[in-house]
């Protein structure tokens, strides 16, 4: 197989799909082909490369494309992030390649210039970005599960550990529900909850305190004696809101304080 003489090579980089150009020593275009920006070779041949249409849209890329050039000139090879632009000025993201062209003595006449779209790629990422928030928020609203079960009442059950984090973002979305459904009493249950330590029986009590403030009573049930030790260490005062065994006598508790007479519906029979 015989060399590639020049006119071929040419050709070979015109028909290129990634944007390649080639540079003089002082940065101005010799040689471009049209990639898929919309471009001729006359609209950018003779320009410097940062100051051509392909990036002198973004004060941004002129200097990011000029700084590469310039390493190239010297000797350095680089690789970046750019923003091209076509020439209806779609913006574009490329990754931008400067390496030096030498001579057959290894002296630097020019610099190789391409630029690969990854518009595909920042698609792709910026989907998987989405999908991933979309992911915390789900992930966080089952960490944080305040439900509505009755009017004016609702109910948040806590499971697992609750890190400093979690009941933060605990205090805030039952907050929100408390305006949002205007609810007068939360029964906050920590059956589930594998420890409790200093700080976050601080945060639960902060909570009961901020609830209280919107006019909502709150209700600690599950109790278990090792975390009722947590919080009398800490010197809380269990006068400010109600303790009951479980969510169920939370629930009566709460009806009751509610106005709701609770009873078996066969004692009404019975004379």
């Amino acid at each position: 197989m015989g060399a590639i003489n020049a006119d071929e090579y040419l050709h070979l980089l015109r028909s290129m799909r990634n944007f390649v150009a080639m540079l003089d020593t002082d940065g101005r275009v010799e040689f471009m082909n049209r990639a898929s920006s919309g471009y001729t070779e006359g609209d950018i041949e003779g320009e410097f490369l940062w100051e051509s249409p392909w990036f002198n849209r973004s004060d941004e890329s002129k200097e990011e494309v000029k700084e590469a050039v310039e390493k190239a000139l010297r000797g350095e090879r680089t690789e970046s992030e750019v923003t091209a632009f076509k020439k209806d000025g779609t913006p574009f993201p490329i990754i931008f390649n400067a390496s030096p062209l030498r001579d057959d003595e290894g002296n630097i006449i020019g610099v190789v210039a391409e630029g690969k779209s990854i518009t595909e790629r920042k698609e792709l990422e910026e989907r998987l970005k989405e999908t991933v928030e979309k992911l915390k928020a789900s992930q966080e609203e089952l960490s944080t599960p305040v439900t509505q079960i009755w009017e004016g009442i609702l109910a948040l059950p806590l499971i697992g550990v609750v890190d400093s984090y979690r009941a933060q973002r605990v205090m805030e979305t039952l907050l929100n529900k408390i305006v949002e459904t205007q609810s007068e009493l939360v029964i906050i249950d920590v059956t589930g909850v594998a420890s409790i330590d200093t700080e976050v029986a601080s945060h639960i009590m902060k909570t009961v305190q901020a609830a209280n403030l919107l006019g909502a009573r709150c209700v600690l049930t599950g109790i278990r004696p090792e975390v009722a030790q947590t919080m009398i260490h800490l010197g809380l005062d269990f006068e400010r809101f109600a303790t009951k065994r479980d969510m169920q006598e939370g629930l009566k508790f709460g009806l009751e304080q509610m106005g709701y007479e609770i009873r078996r519906k066969d004692s009404d029979t019975q004379d």
